[in-house]
């Protein structure tokens, strides 16, 4: 070859020349000479001092300029054609990462309009997603397999994006998810006819609503404030009079008959919690006399020791 290239190698303290087209690169504590065919290579590899590591197997003849201007180097130029890409990556200054398996003819607007690059546009025809991706600045990332035609008004109006609207169908969701301000996360495999009133009432959200008949629970819902978390496995008619007294909810009153121990809860005001498995009507006087409640008083007989009880004042605790 007519062109002379100069490599230095410092193995034993000796300096070498060359008169070949050969490559210096730095390895560990010595300088190594590679032969290569450096022609096309020589210009990139001194300009962007990235060396030979990327260079090996791939043609950098139409990707010179690319190069030299983004600096990003040779390392994912490889495979791919830049012709197209050479605007692209050159306006946005993200480089040649992301763009080796796409044709990115339809994302040029997109892509320079709000800067998030090839990354997420390989596999999805942005055509019409360009309003929705511009508006919500959100970008491509969620949007890859829906259809954001119907949901449009909702993510526009919410500001939560793409992210939970590709399985459901907004249409009877827009008045809920609008004024409950929830967005569309807890929304996907319900339907949200019923519940309408009480979550507009209260403000829990579609979360817990999947499974249970809103009806008869509206009431209870409204009046105590619970929510309806506690309320999916139960029949609350009878339950009615105690919730709304006591102000205890729904949690505890899944399993017992609450005729009998109406009076009691009502007078000690200690709620239904722990008057599920215990028959009250021996107990009644001694809970309305000290006001222990039902807790301790499941497994003893009282009768023998009412007057000790009344007499000390210690309750039930320790007479068991």
């Amino acid at each position: 070859m007519t062109s002379t290239f100069y490599s230095l190698s410092c193995t034993s303290g000796i300096w070498s020349y060359f008169r070949r087209p050969w490559i210096v690169e730095f390895r560990g504590a010595e300088f190594i000479a590679i032969p290569m065919k450096s022609a096309p290579l020589r210009s990139l590899i001194l300009a962007t001092g990235r060396g030979l590591h990327h260079a090996s197997v791939m043609k950098p003849a139409p990707l010179r300029p690319l190069i030299l201007a983004t600096g990003r180097g040779l390392h994912h130029a490889i495979p791919m054609k830049p012709a197209p890409l050479r605007s692209l990556i050159l306006a946005s200054g993200r480089g040649l990462h992301h763009a080796i398996l796409m044709k990115p003819a339809p994302p040029r607007p997109l892509l320079l309009a709000f800067g998030r690059g090839l990354h997420h546009a390989i596999l999805m025809k942005p055509a019409p997603l360009r309003p929705l991706i511009l508006a919500s600045g959100r970008g491509l990332h969620h949007a890859s397999v829906m259809k954001p035609a119907p949901l449009r008004p909702l993510i526009l109006a919410s500001g939560r994006g793409l992210h939970h609207a590709i399985p459901m169908k907004p249409a009877p969701l827009r008045s809920l998810i609008l004024a409950s301000g929830r967005g569309l996360h807890h929304a996907i495999p319900m339907k949200s006819a019923p519940p309408r009133p009480l979550l507009l009432a209260f403000g829990r959200g579609l979360h817990h609503a999947r499974l249970m008949k809103p009806a008869p629970l509206r009431p209870l819902i409204l009046a105590s404030g619970r929510g309806l978390h506690h309320a999916r496995l139960m029949k609350p008619a009878p339950l009615r009079p105690l919730i709304l007294a006591t102000g205890r909810g729904l949690h505890h009153a899944s399993v017992m008959k609450p005729a009998p121990l109406r009076s009691l809860i009502l007078a000690s005001g200690r709620g239904l919690h722990h008057a599920i498995p215990m028959k009250s009507a021996s107990l009644r006087p001694l809970l309305l006399a000290f006001g222990r409640g039902l807790h301790h008083a499941r497994l003893m007989k009282p009768a023998p020791l009412q007057p000790l009880i009344l007499a000390s004042g210690r309750g039930l605790h320790h007479a068991v």
